[in-house]
């Protein structure tokens, strides 16, 4: 069966996978009560907190007169916002994630790609990783183990036999 994907699926798409992971990556809030929920959740309100503060400072002197310039203006605050908030979001993941090791914990932290696939990354203390990423296509799994060689195994879905 041949599918006909058109342009406006596609944005649509992209627009939704988009807004599902500023959705995700930002307002996330974790649930578990440990060490580690905690740090994820307070990197993800800092880098929410640099969203929102750079939001103001840009838009602090006014919207242009015309309601397209205007629309451009606030598109352009966000996207920048956005994209400067993720990387303080992800400098203090990092952060943390070394804090949290050199204390003898491991560091676990959930969420989603742009691509809407979800992943789960954990830093151990003993410098090693392991990160799963799932989406409709399989699951890859990647773990290195203490003499630092890295494995990696790609699945495919399983499929409803009838």
């Amino acid at each position: 069966m041949i599918r006909v994907v058109t342009l406006s699926v596609l944005i649509c798409r992209a627009l939704y996978n988009l807004l599902r992971w500023i959705a995700c990556e930002l307002f996330w809030i974790g649930t578990r009560a440990n060490s580690v929920s905690a740090a994820v959740t307070l990197c993800r309100l800092g880098g929410l907190s640099v969203v929102a503060g750079l939001v103001y400072f840009q838009l602090r002197g006014g919207l242009a007169a015309q309601p397209w310039m205007a629309g451009m203006q606030c598109a352009l605050a966000a996207l920048i916002s956005i994209l400067v908030g993720n990387l303080a979001k992800e400098v203090l993941l990092d952060v943390s994630a070394r804090l949290m090791n050199y204390c003898g914990i491991d560091f676990t932290r959930r969420g989603f790609r742009i691509d809407g696939s979800a992943f789960t990354e954990t830093l151990r203390s003993d410098g090693t990783w392991y990160r799963s990423i799932s989406n409709a296509t399989g699951t890859i799994c990647e773990w290195t183990d203490t003499y630092g060689k890295c494995t990696r195994i790609i699945t495919a879905p399983r499929t409803e036999r009838g």
